[in-house]
């Protein structure tokens, strides 16, 4: 068995992180760049990302994430990523990682099968993605723990990517996959009725008309038939269903 090497930048957080903190994984093919502003390790936690992330879920300024980038993509099964006692973990999805296609890795998938191996004593798994959506993915890592799935079993049990002209699909359903969609994070300012779009650098205020464009290109991409009025109607509900701009906020 290959021997187990630690994750970039593991000891940094351990060394302010004790096993009931939130354990902090950023990842994706921008990871670093979430981090270190224009990439340069001198630069450590003044990217507008990471800073979006404190506000967001209240991490500590002296918290230095495990960054895992395309160099790490293919050592995920033998990387130690946490602490063996940590008990709860927030995963900052940045950027693309490989996804479920057979003929592809599925990183999310191999990190849970990781997690599940190593940290038994984990209770909270939070993923967040591109969208800054979170979602809780302990389930998925206990039916791993519990059933010792291969990558290739866990794959065939993926839900196939959404096509609106197959079946009749929940308009909540299609409101919360084109927030994930969507390759900008969008937020809300529900203070003023007003959306952003964050570009990497500051959040920009986008018009409805905008993000009516943006639903239907969705629909394009998925298959879905539309009208003016149903692409009006999704738009209303995608604003709705964003979570609500951090306050105080970054925009400029």
């Amino acid at each position: 068995m290959a021997q187990r090497i630690k994750s970039p930048y593991f000891d940094k957080q351990a060394s302010h992180c004790n096993g009931f903190n939130d354990w902090v994984i950023l990842v994706g093919d921008k990871a670093r760049f979430a981090y270190f502003k224009n990439g340069k390790e001198e630069t450590a936690g003044q990217a507008e990302e990471w800073r979006l992330f404190q506000l967001a879920y209240r991490i500590p300024n002296e918290r230095y994430p495990v960054i895992l980038d395309s160099k790490q993509f293919n050592q995920i099964d033998r990387l130690h990523l946490a602490p063996e006692e940590q008990t709860s973990i927030k995963i900052f999805q940045v950027g693309e990682i490989p996804t479920m296609h057979k003929d592809k890795d599925d990183l999310r998938t191999r990190l849970l099968m990781n997690l599940a191996k190593h940290n038994p004593k984990i209770v909270a798994i939070e993923w967040v993605d591109n969208a800054m959506q979170g979602k809780n993915i302990y389930p998925e890592l206990v039916s791993i723990r519990n059933k010792q799935f291969t990558v290739a079993e866990v794959l065939e049990k993926k839900p196939q990517p959404l096509d609106l002209s197959q079946k009749e699909v929940k308009q909540k359903e299609i409101a919360t996959a084109f927030l994930k969609w969507s390759k900008r994070p969008l937020r809300r300012d529900v203070r003023v009725a007003k959306t952003y779009a964050y570009n990497g650098l500051y959040w920009e205020e986008i018009n409805e008309e905008e993000i009516s464009r943006l639903v239907m290109a969705f629909f394009d991409e998925h298959n879905g038939d539309y009208s003016i009025s149903k692409i009006k109607k999704m738009a209303e509900l995608a604003m709705l269903k964003m979570q609500p701009i951090p306050v105080p906020t970054l925009i400029i």
